[in-house]
């Protein structure tokens, strides 16, 4: 088991995760193949507030980012801000779940963190 992977079998809500991605490995050296967890989200699931639908989100944010132009940004960055703004958040989280609005303007923040690069 790789370091990293041994890091996150010590995570009770990674552990089953670590250990298919343990076999995978194994499988993969098997036949010559190197299998790693690199780039801008390895680290994440090491964070004290990890929590997966967030990082879904976050990493969703990262994606779109790669599509999109400065202006792009700018103006998709605009509308979740103002959606999931703190203080006085849109109309947006409160129709992407009625029951639980505040999560839904977490998940547009965390959004908004990966198209802004804040991770």
């Amino acid at each position: 088991m790789s370091d990293s992977l041994l890091d996150f079998s010590r995570r009770r809500e990674l552990s089953v995760h670590a250990n298919v991605l343990a076999d995978v490995e194994t499988a993969a050296a098997s036949i010559g193949a190197q299998l790693l967890i690199v780039g801008a989200f390895a680290s994440w699931p090491m964070e004290d507030d990890f929590d997966y639908e967030r990082t879904g989100a976050r990493m969703l944010g990262y994606d779109v980012r790669s599509l999109l132009d400065e202006d792009g940004v700018e103006r998709i960055g605009g509308i979740l801000a103002e959606q999931s703004d703190q203080d006085t958040p849109g109309l947006l989280p409160n129709e992407m779940s009625a029951a639980d609005p505040e999560k839904a303007r977490a998940l547009l923040q965390a959004t908004l963190g990966g198209i802004l690069g804040n991770w």
